[in-house]
Order: structure tokens, then sequence, then C-alpha cells
């Protein structure tokens, strides 16, 4: 799958006008992202790809940096925010994963948002702004969403207005 085409795919899945079972309802996602965003990204990155493992390395990010550390940093390492946005696209990808769709994605939308807005503009995607906007609309409706994700979800809507 190309990169566009996993763009596509991503705001497909993710748009507010798919109808598809859910699996978790709003309380388990919350949950869910809460143990993920407290969980040490270098443990599970090994879990899905040591390779990922390998370039979190050489990004200089912590062992037990968890996602939410990197998430709220004023200056967070791009190559790490790289290595999670590929981590969240194999963990959306995998049909009876470990992690929700919908966690993959807010995790995904996440390390895009912390590049764009605190790394001086910095683009790890080829998500054109409307189709970034549109994922970030999906996020932001959910309510289990995390607060801090919340706003800077929001944040990065505004900017892209």
């Amino acid at each position: 799958m190309t990169s566009m085409d996993s763009a596509r795919w991503m705001a497909s899945a993710m748009g507010p006008e798919v109808e598809r079972p859910d699996k978790w309802d709003a309380a388990e996602l919350r949950a869910i992202l809460a143990h993920q965003l407290a969980a040490a990204i270098r443990a599970d990155l090994l879990n899905i790809s040591p390779e990922l493992a390998r370039r979190y390395d050489q990004s200089g990010g912590a062992a037990e940096q968890t996602f939410q550390q990197l998430f709220t940093r004023p200056d967070p390492a791009v190559a790490a925010l790289l290595v999670v946005k590929d981590f969240s696209k194999l963990a959306i990808a995998e049909k009876d994963g470990s992690l929700p769709e919908e966690i993959g994605a807010v995790l995904y939308y996440a390390a895009i948002a912390c590049a764009i807005l605190r790394c001086g503009g910095e683009r790890i995607s080829e998500l054109d702004d409307a189709t970034l906007k549109i994922g970030l609309t999906w996020a932001t409706a959910q309510a289990w969403l995390d607060l801090s994700l919340r706003g800077l979800f929001q944040e990065l809507v505004d900017q892209l207005k």
C-alpha cells in the first residue's frame, strides 16, 4: 500500500460517515486510550516491530518514555514522532491486533499534530490539509478522547482553517 493509499484508507476508515459495528464502547475506549498513553513507547514498539524499536532508539527516545510524555513535550523529536506514526499504521492494519483501530488512529493523528504544531510545521505524513482535518475532526468528536489530545487536535484544526 502506498503512502497516499494509506492516507485515503485512514481518512475513509475513520471518517464520521463510515458505518461499522462498534467493537468497543466509549468507556472501554477511554480506558484503553488511558492505558496506551501511559505505556512505554519502546516496549510497545518491540511487540509489533523490532525495526521500529531500533528506529526509536536511534531517534534518541528514552526507553521509559510514554506516549503521553512524547505528545506533551514542547519539543518532541520528529524522528520519534515518525516512528509512533508508523507504529500506529501497523497497529491499525493488524486485523486482530492489540489496539482497537480507533486508538491506533488517535495515536497516528497525535504524532502528526505534534510534528506540525511543536516541530516548526514539520510534516511527517503525506496527508493534505483537507484529509488531515477530516481525521482530526473525527477524533475530536469522540467522547472518549483524552482532553490533552482533544486540545492538541483542536489547535491544529483551527490552524488548518
